[in-house]
C-alpha cells in the first residue's frame, strides 16, 4: 500500500489500476468477500481496480515482461552494501522513464508523455492511513473465465452463470454504492445479484 501511494504521488492516479489475484490484493477466505484494504484505497482515491483471470500471468504480459527484464539487471549486479540495491533500483528506475522510448506513447520517454498530461496526484506528505480504510463509492472489476460447470469465482465466493457460456471470458462488476455484483458478456448484462458482504 505504501508503494501505490508513492506511486500515485509521483506518477499520479490512475482511472483504473490492473491486479493479479494475489492473496495481499484480494484478500484470503470469507474475509477476502469484505474487500481488502489495497482495493478499498483504490476506490477511496476513485481508481477502479481490475482483476485478470486467476493462473493467467499472460494477461499481464507487459509487467511481467518488464519484471523479466528488470531483475536481470538488476541481479547481475555485485553489491557491496545492503542499501546498494535500492540505489540501483533507483537508476534503473529513472533510465525506463527518461530514456526509453514507447511505442504505444507515441515513441516518446514515460517521462515526456506524462509531461503532456493534467495529472492528478496524491499530496507529497500525504501518508497511507494503519487504520482499516473506509469503504468507498467505486466499481472492482473482475475478468473470469466460467467453468465447465458454468461458473466464476471471484473474492471467496462461486457465482452460476450457466453452462451455455462455458469457456468464455466475463466482466463481473462491482458496485459498492448499489451493493450489487453485474456479469457483462461482450458488455451485456448476463446476470446480476445483490452482493450484501460490503461493510463501511
Amino acid at each position: 500500500m505504501a508503494f501505490l501511494g508513492q506511486c500515485w504521488k509521483t506518477l499520479g492516479r490512475p482511472r483504473v489500476v490492473q491486479f493479479d489475484n494475489a492473496r495481499e490484493i484480494v484478500g484470503w477466505g470469507p474475509a477476502a468477500r469484505y474487500l481488502s484494504r489495497v482495493l478499498r484505497l483504490c476506490l477511496r482515491f476513485g481508481i477502479e481496480p481490475m482483476l485478470i483471470p486467476p493462473a493467467k500471468p499472460e494477461r499481464n504480459g507487459s509487467i511481467e515482461n518488464f519484471n523479466g527484464w528488470l531483475q536481470v539487471r538488476l541481479f547481475q549486479r555485485h553489491v557491496s552494501r545492503v542499501g546498494a540495491p535500492r540505489l540501483e533500483l533507483q537508476r534503473l528506475q529513472d533510465a525506463v522513464n527518461t530514456q526509453h522510448l514507447h511505442p504505444r506513447l507515441g515513441g516518446l520517454t514515460p517521462a515526456r508523455y506524462r509531461r503532456q498530461k493534467q495529472l492528478s496526484k496524491l499530496p507529497p506528505r500525504y501518508t497511507i492511513p494503519p487504520e482499516p480504510v473506509p469503504l468507498a463509492a467505486g466499481r472492482v472489476t473482475f475478468i473470469r473465465q466460467v467453468t465447465r460447470q458454468g461458473k466464476i469465482h471471484l473474492l471467496s465466493l462461486t457465482y452460476h452463470i450457466g453452462k451455455r457460456l462455458q469457456g468464455q471470458y466475463v466482466k463481473a462488476v462491482l458496485d459498492t454504492q448499489r451493493h450489487r455484483l453485474t456479469v457483462y458478456l461482450n458488455g451485456r448484462v448476463r446476470k446480476r445479484w445483490p452482493y450484501p458482504y460490503l461493510k463501511s
